[in-house]
């Protein structure tokens, strides 16, 4: 006798299949959108460490020291934070992996497949010689999006990996390519609007209490 068990898998989770999925944004002003959207092209701030990340040791702790070497005397709190970043830029982004560009002077998602390795663009490349080739795939308005999947792809970091909401986004994209209605978007609009603005409190009475023990302790 042979048992025949029927898994039930959506499209978005067949499409990720080991993949992962980041979000990477363009600058504080939004400087490198052409260069990301015009060459198909990533790329990461090398004012900091204006060499060949991929000459380094493999490590956290090695990206952290050359930072560290690099003399970021202003800011010296976010140095584990960059070096993370391009760590990750280099080392942990693979080829085949999806990303996501929050795009906001037009207020859409941009998605992406990651189409080749870290490069070191020494020639005319502005403060953004840190970069990787991608291919676009499509692009919707951020209106077609859960708050919860909008919410984790609010990170202020340059480059970050999305988990929560990953399979919602890839499959928003797979459903306004065949020509479907988003999904499951209605539908936990009003649990994730409540979850977002509970985060939001909590993210803000935070703030305000590290504010005031920090320029107010004493009074």
């Amino acid at each position: 006798i042979t048992l025949r068990r029927t898994v039930s898998i959506s499209a978005a989770e067949f499409l990720l299949d080991g993949k992962r999925m980041w979000a990477i944004r363009a600058g504080n002003q939004d400087e490198v959108d052409r260069l990301f959207l015009d060459k198909s092209c990533l790329a990461l701030c090398s004012i900091d460490l204006d060499n060949d990340a991929s000459q380094l040791v493999p490590s956290r702790a090695a990206f952290t020291e050359a930072f560290d070497r690099a003399q970021i005397k202003s800011r010296h709190e976010s140095v584990p934070i960059l070096a993370s970043q391009l760590y990750r830029f280099v080392h942990e982004l693979r080829i085949g992996d999806y990303v996501i560009y929050p795009r906001k002077m037009d207020r859409t998602l941009r998605l992406g497949e990651i189409a080749g390795p870290y490069m070191f663009q020494s020639i005319d490349a502005g403060n953004y010689a840190h970069r990787r080739n991608v291919r676009w795939l499509g692009r919707l308005s951020r209106d077609k999006f859960s708050p919860g999947a909008l919410y984790e792809l609010g990170s202020a970091l340059r480059l970050f990996e999305v988990s929560a909401f990953a399979e919602e986004i890839l499959q928003n994209f797979v459903a306004a390519k065949s020509g479907k209605p988003s999904p499951n978007v209605t539908q936990t609009q009003g649990e994730d609007t409540e979850i977002v603005v509970r985060d939001m409190i909590e993210i803000t009475q935070d703030f305000i209490s590290k504010k005031l023990t920090a320029e107010l302790k004493g009074y």
